[in-house]
This record gives structure tokens, sequence and C-alpha cells, in this order.
């Protein structure tokens, strides 16, 4: 993790985790219809036009109708327009320079949005700036004009092989 970035407390986590990943317990998760249909749509297409999965947990773009774009999550990784930053969008105007960060702690992935102009969205709810929310396997992250899945490294096993003749 990037040393400007602070790691939660073993409280925090706990709150968190407790919270069902809508937010620390001290927040008011904010009540909007979640379009699981739209979502579940958005990352089966995202998914098949990927030749496999990715073994570490990413980060899905799409970039075209039928191309994907996978980004490792190891440690922090921030998104925005900036060069600095771990995944560049430099032409999404609707992003900030620095827009949100993605990144694991004992053994979790959680999303903070970074101050940024125009907000960032997990599952079509608005973060709050500097909140912290857990993210599971599929969750949409929402941000500028982009839509990204999040994909956890939830012991993959590989498809069974059909049995030859």
């Amino acid at each position: 993790m990037s040393e400007t970035t602070p790691s939660l407390t073993d409280g925090e986590l706990d709150a968190l985790l407790a919270s069902g990943g809508t937010g620390m317990a001290t927040m008011m998760a904010v009540p909007l219809e979640d379009n699981l249909e739209r979502r579940l749509k958005l990352v089966a297409e995202m998914l098949s036009s990927l030749a496999s999965l990715p073994p570490e947990a990413s980060l899905i773009t799409m970039h075209g109708p039928e191309m994907a774009t996978v980004t490792l999550v190891r440690e922090s990784l921030i998104v925005g327009r900036s060069a600095s930053c771990g995944l560049i969008f430099q032409t999404d105007k609707g992003l900030s320079k620095k827009h949100f960060e993605v990144f694991p702690q004992d053994g979790e992935y959680f999303l903070r949005d970074l101050n940024s102009t125009n907000g960032t969205k997990l599952n079509d709810r608005p973060c709050l700036v500097g909140e912290v929310r857990h993210l599971l396997d599929g969750d949409v992250i929402l941000a500028g004009g982009r839509s990204l899945v999040f994909l956890s490294a939830m012991n993959r096993a590989p498809l069974p092989r059909p049995p030859e003749p």
C-alpha cells in the first residue's frame, strides 16, 4: 500500500465488515435501488470478452464492444487521469486526476473515493468522499464515463475437463 494511503485499523475493518461493506458503521447507507439485471449483463459482457479469468484480483474495463482490459490489483491501485495513477484514463474528463483507489487489506479488497469531483459509485450506490467500501466478486465501479468490474482471486479452481472417450 502507498505511504499516503492510511490503512484501516482492526476496529474500522471489523465495523466495515459488520456493516456488510456498505460503509463505516457510523455512516448511513444511501437507499438507492440496485439495478441488478443491468449490472449482471455488464459483468457477463465483460467476462465473455476475456480468454480466461485473471489469476489475481483485477479490475476489468471495456475498450470497444468486444475488447476488455485486465488490470491486476496487487497493492493499492489508484484510478484517474494523472500519469501517476496505476490505471490511467487521460481522456476521460469525468474522472479526477486521482479519482478512486482499490486496495487489499487482510485478504479482503476495498474501494475508497479520493475526493473526486464527480463521485464514485459501487453497484449504482454513491460512495461518500473517503468512505471505504468492501468489494466482492462482480462488483461494478462507476466513475467518470467508465464502468469497471472487480474480480477477486477467490480460490479459482480450474474448470473440470470432460472425460476422454
